[in-house]
């Protein structure tokens, strides 16, 4: 609690002064972000076995592997603009592509039964082109995470101390954009998505019955219309 209360008033550190997504900028993520987070085991829970799977803005391929260490007969694919972070994917046995996605699509690419995008629609100034382009591209779901800017600690924030909620890690211009629950539910809605389920991510015990309030990250599984 206390700990919340600091975040509404106190400024953050910032770790990087230019920001370049194409460079060394996955390999700065501190001890958590390396390691399996309970994102990655609430996205593996979506995921059946003998499935395919594209996970776009891949980054180093953790969550890939992760899949692959924990489902039977899955077929992985992943996609970064940065090829350090493709080299690591690579590395770790992920068939992984460097692909500016927005500006080049998926030509060629195979349906796949599911597409992720774990962290990443937040840092492109163009998410709406993205979600029309892959549309045709996966069978069953695609999964989004991203933060919620309606979280109370981020409303506080503003509300009292007039401050715009903070969150980005390294960097301040590593988001671009912006949702509440409510928000992302009607931007999909628009994109001709339907969100089939809304799951917490972070936050206290209250996200699961109000994660557009209690709730720090969501996960979003969304179907086509």
């Amino acid at each position: 609690m206390l700990s919340s209360i600091r975040k509404i008033f106190s400024d953050k550190t910032i770790r990087r002064f230019e920001l370049d997504y194409r460079g060394d900028y996955y390999q700065l993520g501190d001890r958590e972000e390396r390691g399996i987070t309970k994102k990655d085991r609430l996205i593996a829970e979506i995921i059946p076995d003998n499935s395919s799977v594209l996970d776009i803005g891949c980054g180093d391929g953790r969550l890939l592997l992760y899949l692959l260490q924990t489902k039977k007969n899955l077929k992985v694919y992943g996609i970064d603009i940065s090829e350090a972070a493709v080299e690591i994917a690579r590395k770790r046995g992920i068939d992984a592509e460097c692909l500016d996605i927005l500006k080049q699509g998926l030509p060629g690419h195979p349906v796949f039964d599911y597409i992720i995008m774990a962290d990443f629609i937040e840092h492109i100034p163009e998410p709406e082109r993205l979600l029309l382009r892959i549309k045709d591209h996966f069978r069953k779901q695609l999964i989004i995470s991203i933060p919620n800017t309606g979280y109370i600690t981020d409303r506080l924030r503003l509300m009292i101390g007039g401050r715009f909620p903070v969150q980005w890690g390294k960097h301040p211009g590593e988001h671009l954009r912006f949702w509440t629950v409510r928000d992302f539910q009607w931007w999909s809605d628009q994109l001709g998505y339907e969100v089939m389920k809304i799951i917490p991510v972070r936050g206290p015990f209250l996200k699961k019955y109000i994660p557009s309030l209690f709730s720090r990250k969501n996960i979003y599984v969304l179907a086509g219309k």
